[in-house]
């Protein structure tokens, strides 16, 4: 029975690789108690200590590193319109996304879990050079994948708070922030940039380690939502190294 569950499970692994979503990196901090960015020494990241609250259909608090036309988040949502049967709960979420071309996003729930609103958890997200991503919750690694369209490319790591309808609240908080590119690992080194595209959603930073995204989501038709109108919902503090 073993040998049986070991062979389907490499049949498995093998069949995820081909399909680009599950890449197998091998994890400096494996036999360490915590994963941090200084444990796993990785090209890109971002971590920090996330809280989401909010009030109506939607609110999402993520990490994002993001190309021109590419990018992939670790974070927390809330959504009372997900499909079954994630609906009404706060999940920890991934976006891959690999164009915002109709068709070129994916989403997943690593091991389905699920948290308190309002609950503070770690997260952070590492990419490799050529385009190998790494996601984890609380300090521990809990999936791997791939995104070739962020290989050899322009990254910069965000936070983003966004929310789903209009007149939709959020409220993401982002503590303890670290932030390592292919140029700098310190934080001081880089700068902290506002993108706000909602009137009514605003980046406050408190400190580079240290930013706050809330408001009311507006500026958009009542039949619009995040998905749709991806590029007018969210407020956005991006890192730059240049």
């Amino acid at each position: 029975m073993k040998k049986n569950t070991r062979r389907i499970t490499a049949i498995v692994t093998a069949a995820f690789m081909l399909l680009g979503i599950f890449a197998p990196v091998e994890s400096v901090c494996a036999k360490a108690k915590k994963c941090t960015i200084s444990t796993e020494d990785p090209y890109l990241a971002v971590e920090a200590d996330v809280k989401l609250t909010g009030k109506g259909s939607g609110y999402h608090a993520k990490l994002v590193l993001a190309a021109p036309k590419s990018a992939v988040s670790l974070g927390i949502q809330y959504d009372a319109f997900a499909r079954a049967p994630y609906t009404g709960k706060t999940m920890i979420l991934v976006e891959n996304v690999y164009s915002n071309n109709h068709g070129g996003q994916r989403y997943y729930r690593p091991k389905n879990i699920s948290i308190k609103p309002g609950k503070t958890c770690h997260l952070m997200i590492t990419l490799s050079e050529s385009g190998y991503i790494n996601t984890y919750y609380n300090y521990h690694k809990i999936a791997s994948y791939r995104n070739k369209n962020l290989a050899h490319t322009k990254v910069w790591p965000r936070v983003e708070g966004c929310a789903r309808l209009k007149n939709d609240k959020v409220n993401a908080e982002f503590k303890n922030i670290r932030v390592k590119s292919d140029i700098f690992d310190e934080l001081d080194d880089f700068r902290a940039v506002k993108i706000d595209v909602s009137p009514r959603i605003h980046s406050r930073i408190l400190s580079k380690s240290h930013v706050i995204i809330s408001g009311i989501l507006t500026g958009i038709k009542r039949n619009k939502d995040w998905d749709s109108a991806y590029d007018r919902v969210s407020g956005t503090v991006q890192y730059c190294d240049d």
